[in-house]
């Protein structure tokens, strides 16, 4: 670290390597003592100028990363409509009002779980007096058989990024 630094202060203050010293401040230009000093403090205020503008990118890019990372924890929509295709679209409609092997899930938020009419819903489920909100999807989907004992659904989302935009997906009008 100290020879990268020695190189530092030669290349940007404008010093000379002398081998048996280190770095000393003659000028082999012959150039007076000021003019020495005014080049190596125009180096310095450009040396500082570089770092100011790599710091600047450095927070940049950690702000654009930040945002990204808070719209990926919330859920996105879109991702959920092709996760719940994939996963769920098999037994369940969420675009129409009609009951497949699994009920409609079309309005599922806000709605008491078994209550949609025509569907054969399990005892427990029917019994089970649960609203579904964003965060009781969230751990019915992680593990159904665990949230209501004796249901029917068996279909897992472990991973919670995929359940969280599944429930963006249900919430969206």
């Amino acid at each position: 670290m100290a020879e990268s630094l020695g190189f530092q202060a030669v290349r940007f203050c404008g010093a000379k390597r002398d081998s048996r010293h280190g770095v000393s401040g003659g000028d082999p230009a012959g150039r007076s003592a000021t003019k020495t000093a005014a080049f190596a403090a125009a180096d310095i205020r450009r040396w500082r100028h570089w770092v100011r503008f790599k710091l600047f990118i450095l927070l940049g890019s950690l702000l654009v990363t930040q945002s990204g990372l808070a719209k990926a924890q919330e859920g996105v929509a879109e991702r959920g409509r092709v996760l719940f295709q994939r996963q769920c679209g098999v037994c369940h409609q969420a675009a129409q009002p009609r009951n497949g092997l699994g009920p409609t899930l079309q309005g599922v938020i806000g709605r008491a779980a078994g209550t949609v009419e025509g569907f054969n819903y399990s005892p427990a489920l029917k019994s089970s007096g649960i609203s579904w909100t964003p965060e009781t999807l969230d751990s019915f989907l992680a593990n159904p058989t665990t949230t209501v004992r004796g249901t029917r659904m068996a279909q897992r989302v472990p991973d919670e990024q995929q359940r969280r935009d599944i429930i963006k997906f249900l919430a969206a009008p």
